[in-house]
């Protein structure tokens, strides 16, 4: 091995073993005769004893490893003390505190039944005998979930105006333009008496950078007692990027590195008046995948409980995973990948540095306190092996999972590699009762660096806490193309809900690091973004905010909400004037009855629905309900009957005369329960008069889309400031609908065939031209439609709802400002005329 690949490996070890420990053994390729490919021997001491096994037994692995490194006659003597994670069978008694003080220790964190301790790494056999102590470990330690990528620094904006440039104009985050936050900065919305925490491994350097690129004056606070509070950059770097998205909110440094310092953190900041916190850290591969780590409820128990909005990071790891269920045909005890493959092949450059975490579903009914009994080993072997046997090894971890408290179902290996190539990658289950254990393996380097994996699957890719119930989770676009960013981890969870919660920009500018890329860049985006929404009502809650930032975002991918855009790419344009347009906004329809859509248009708070019918003897009217949702996902409200919205065009038939007067007749109820963005339960509650009779009917609607899903092209998303009614206040005539999901436009418009007094619908849809533009073939069809069986469904709905694609002429479309349009009609039923349009406000 090199001079300076054994520097390197000294480095890596010194700096991994107060966080990781050492599992790592390099020995050249050789080759022993054995039967199989089954690696059996998982005892590291020399002894066998019973007593012996039981205490090794609750020693984690990798610290018995630090041991017999240490007493190694090649090995060093450490005479550092380590921070050692310990799991009670109880709250600590003074008996335990005062012999772990006589061992050297010191009680660094107490939290019910666990101890975080700082402690000389020779009497950790000692501290396990403890009769108290069911288990020692190395703790857990968050990372940050920062890309680096100096060579694709870029200026991705015009910076000008921003509010606080400062002595680095060129490091504001292009992010608060792409999202639109300067809109709401010229407002005067940016944040003020909002209070934001930032928790984070640390803050180097925020000193130099208060009052140009943070606030004059941070509350900080440190509980990362391994590193101190300014022992990393990462989190300033984030905080200069929360500051330029919410120039004016009360900020709060919080430093934290293993699991009990952040909970410890999570407790403090319940205590403080804080609204949201930020988190771009994460745990990786160190629990179960669906919310129940102690992790993930403890980020999810501060929503639920203390009402605080927690944003946090999805994870750089899509391409890091590989997961699956262990398989052995052949009864060796290796997994086997593939058929007759039980080698999961890794090419790495000689001095890489790896961690390779295996992962499995055994982490019973409550994972603060695991036992696992379902036993698997890990193995990495180097280039070159010829006989795959376990002291052939380049690295493993082969630890006890025995049933005993305080055992995890995890393996943890790093190692630094020493020689290019590929390596191999083995996962034996030693002790098995089922052996159907469902396995997600992580292989990483440096700030979550990815190998090229022979086997690699990029859903379920998510750190810990972003499974979290209660959190709300971040996956990153750059900036620039607005593209998912191809390491952006995604969901589901084990438990199948959908992660993120939506995307925000990377790739933006920073003094501390630079340019910034992955999750971690784009969280305090997010979490900046909630900030300035709350300062614009500090009555919204943190569940509120949560929706706002859904209805915030565009929806890129598929219809709805997915695992890999979440809900979509956080934009706040349309919070500038009118409000922003929910997912549930568009057009509502049932195919499988009869009668005429829904108009839905939500902003904010406000919903409006319009729904165009007639009366029994066939006259035309609207049915309208407006007000403010009662929750997130409800809406009930009055139905009303008026003749607007009105748009004048030849046309138009007779009916139109009516003008544009709202009468503001009180027809019923209208009840709408969005069960998400593609389903709703719609119920119509009709009073009844002289030319409506009584009637309540519940319709199951869905939207509509006019325009193929798979044709949607997400890369180039206009924000959709200019859905809803489009009318004209002046002139007769019925409005349109329009309707813009990722670049696609629909638009819709009921009028009548003036010849021969039949209603119809006028369609169009298809991509935009331009972020204002737009020009497609109008067809005539008879749908969508809405509920038979009443005589609120006039005889002209007995068509169905079938489109009739028969094209009609054209339509161009030229938004001239957020709330003015033009319409050219060419030639639909031989017309052909010009419409000045206005955005029907509330």
């Amino acid at each position: 091995m090199s001079e300076e690949i054994i520097c390197k490996l000294v480095q890596y070890c010194l700096l991994t073993a107060f966080t990781a420990g050492i599992s790592l053994t390099l020995i050249p390729a050789h080759g022993n005769d054995i039967s199989n490919n089954r690696l059996e021997n998982n005892e590291v001491f020399s002894s066998n004893s019973g007593a012996s096994r039981l205490l090794h037994s609750r020693i984690e692995y990798r610290l018995q490893k630090m041991l017999e490194a240490r007493s190694s006659p090649k090995g060093t003597s450490q005479e550092q003390p380590v921070q050692i994670h310990i799991l009670l069978d109880g709250p600590l008694t003074a008996e335990t505190r005062s012999a772990i003080e006589k061992l050297g220790g010191r009680v660094e964190i107490e939290r019910g039944e666990q101890l975080q301790v700082l402690l000389p790494l020779e009497r950790v056999s000692e501290l396990a005998a403890l009769p108290q102590v069911r288990y020692v470990r190395l703790p857990h330690r968050a990372e940050p979930r920062q890309e680096t990528r100096p060579e694709l620094y870029r200026f991705a904006g015009d910076k000008s105006g921003h509010p606080n440039k400062g002595a680095h104009p060129d490091s504001s985050s292009e992010g608060v333009f792409v999202t639109s936050a300067h809109r709401l900065h010229q407002l005067g919305i940016t944040g003020k008496g909002v209070q934001v925490a930032i928790l984070d491994r640390g803050f180097q350097g925020y000193r130099n950078l208060l009052g140009d690129e943070l606030p004059l004056e941070v509350t900080i606070k440190n509980f990362n007692l391994g590193e101190g509070f300014e022992g990393n950059n990462h989190g300033t770097a984030v905080a200069e990027i929360l500051y330029d998205m919410a120039p004016d909110i009360e900020l709060t440094l919080v430093a934290a590195g293993t699991e009990l310092e952040y909970m410890a953190a999570l407790d403090w900041l319940r205590t403080q008046e804080v609204s949201i916190v930020s988190f771009s850290l994460g745990f990786d591969n160190l629990g179960p995948l669906d919310g129940r780590s102690p992790v993930s409820t403890a980020a999810s128990r501060l929503f639920d409980e203390a009402g605080i909005l927690f944003v946090t990071a999805a994870g750089n790891e899509q391409q890091n995973y590989w997961s699956g269920t262990f398989r052995d045909v052949d009864g060796n005890g290796a997994h086997e990948f593939s058929n007759n493959d039980e080698a999961l092949n890794l090419e790495l450059r000689a001095g890489d540095l790896v961690r390779v975490i295996l992962n499995w579903d055994d982490w019973g009914e409550d994972p603060s306190r695991p036992r696992s009994d379902q036993d698997y080993d890990l193995y990495i072997f180097c280039p070159g092996t010829v006989q795959f046997s376990p002291d052939n090894a380049c690295a493993s971890s082969v630890g006890f999972q025995t049933g005993l408290l305080g055992q995890e179902p995890i393996e943890q290996a790093f190692f630094a590699a020493p020689m290019t190539g590929t390596y191999h990658v083995f996962i034996v289950g030693a002790s098995l009762e089922t052996g159907e254990n469902l396995l997600r393996l992580f292989i990483g380097g440096s700030q979550g660096k990815a190998f090229p994996m022979e086997y690699q699957n990029a859903d379920s890719t998510l750190v810990l806490p972003g499974d979290g119930r209660g959190v709300f989770t971040v996956g990153a676009m750059d900036v620039l193309t607005q593209q998912l960013e191809p390491v952006s981890s995604l969901g589901p969870t084990w438990d199948g809900r959908i992660k993120p919660d939506i995307i925000a920009p990377d790739g933006v500018s920073t003094v501390v690091l630079g340019p910034f890329f992955g999750t971690s860049a784009a969280v305090p985006h997010v979490a900046g973004a909630a900030a300035l929404l709350k300062s614009q009502d500090p009555n919204r809650s943190a569940q509120k905010l949560k929706l706002l930032l859904q209805q915030a975002s565009i929806d890129r991918a598929f219809r709805g909400k997915d695992n890999e855009y979440g809900a979509g790419t956080l934009a706040l344009e349309n919070f500038v004037a009118n409000g922003r347009r929910s997912p549930f906004s568009g057009i509502w329809w049932s195919p499988s009855q009869n009668g005429h859509g829904f108009f839905v248009d939500v902003r904010n708070d406000t919903l409006v629905a319009a729904w165009y019918t007639y009366d029994r003897v066939g006259n035309p009217f609207w049915l309208l309900s407006a007000g403010p949702m009662g929750t997130s996902d409800q809406y009930s409200g009055i139905l009303y009957a008026f003749q607007g919205p009105i748009l004048k065009s030849s046309l138009s038939s007779f009916f139109d005369g009516h003008g544009s007067t709202v009468v503001s007749r009180g027809m019923g109820r209208l009840d709408i329960d969005f069960i998400n963005s593609d389903e709703a339960a719609i119920k119509i509650q009709l009073n009844g008069d002289n030319l409506i009779s009584p009637n309540t009917f519940n319709l199951q609607a869905q939207p509509f889309l006019g325009y193929p899903a798979a044709e949607q092209n997400p890369l180039i998303p206009y924000t959709s400031k200019h859905d809803g009614l489009w009318w004209n206040g002046q002139q007769n005539g019925h409005g349109f609908f329009i309707n813009i999901q990722g670049t696609v436009l629909t638009a819709v418009w009921y009028v009548y065939d003036s010849r021969r007094g039949e209603p119809f619908w006028i369609l169009t849809a298809g991509p935009m031209k331009s972020a204002t533009t737009y020009s497609g073939t109008a067809y005539r069809f008879l749908g969508p439609s809405l509920p038979s069986g009443t005589d609120i469904a006039h005889h002209f709905d007995a068509a169905g709802s079938t489109i009739n694609g028969v094209a009609s002429g054209h339509l161009s479309i030229s938004f001239t400002s957020d709330t003015t349009a033009t319409v050219a009609i060419n030639n639909v039923l031989s017309v052909n005329e010009t419409l000045q349009l206005e955005r029907f406000g509330f």
